[in-house]
């Protein structure tokens, strides 16, 4: 007996939330998601300016790590005789200090002995220091206090470069959704990876800089 009412048959009126899930209209994770032509546009300038930005410092900085480090040029202690100012700014009095360094063979080629540093944040007439230096007498902080704050400066800039390459990468792949699908998490593990070592790096890098 069915008391006058009929049994729906099979797919007839079913309530979906009642005898199953109700399919989402979502897209799925990981199935991408694609980048208008401006946000593509925008994330490419950032991503390029990150990776160009980062180079140039990456360039600038390893260059005074070897010869902090002593890996290139000469070690020796630097008396400042003069210092004049070289920019006045927003960030502070920045100057240039002329001076000699002892052993003279760690300038030899430069014209009497004579040592030039710029870029000096403060005024350092009659300190010595320990500098690393160019056989033309440019030199820079030495030591190993020096050497560990420019593997730092390395390691930032290597992490800026990095966060450019994954814009530039996301915003690629973010173009295509099939591509985006196919590597999004491939790449995202690499990159938490990747910038978990070298934050790492960086902190084991700090605490020789701060005990030194």
């Amino acid at each position: 007996m069915t008391n006058g009412r009929k049994r729906p048959g099979p797919g007839a009126g079913r309530d979906r939330t009642k005898y199953g899930p109700t399919p989402s209209r979502r897209p799925k994770a990981g199935t991408g998601v694609r980048l208008g032509l401006l946000g593509f546009v925008l994330m490419t300038v950032v991503g390029l300016a990150l990776v160009v930005g980062g180079g140039a410092a990456f360039k600038g900085v390893l260059g005074d790590f070897r010869l902090a480090s002593g890996l290139t040029g000469g070690s020796g202690q630097m008396h400042f005789g003069t210092c004049l100012a070289d920019h006045v700014g927003g960030r502070g009095t920045s100057y240039e200090c002329f001076g000699s360094v002892q052993p003279l063979s760690a300038v030899p080629e430069a014209s009497g002995g004579l040592a030039l540093m710029r870029d000096v944040g403060e005024n350092m007439s009659g300190r010595y220091e320990q500098v690393g230096c160019t056989p033309t007498g440019t030199c820079v902080p030495g030591g190993t206090h020096a050497a560990l704050g420019d593997a730092m400066g390395l390691t930032f800039a290597v992490v800026v470069m990095g966060g450019g390459l994954a814009l530039l990468v996301s915003s690629f792949a973010a173009r295509r959704s099939s591509l985006g699908a196919a590597y999004e998490r491939r790449f995202r593990r690499v990159c938490q990876w990747s910038f978990g070592a070298l934050g790492l790096v960086f902190v084991g890098l700090l605490v020789p800089f701060w005990a030194s």
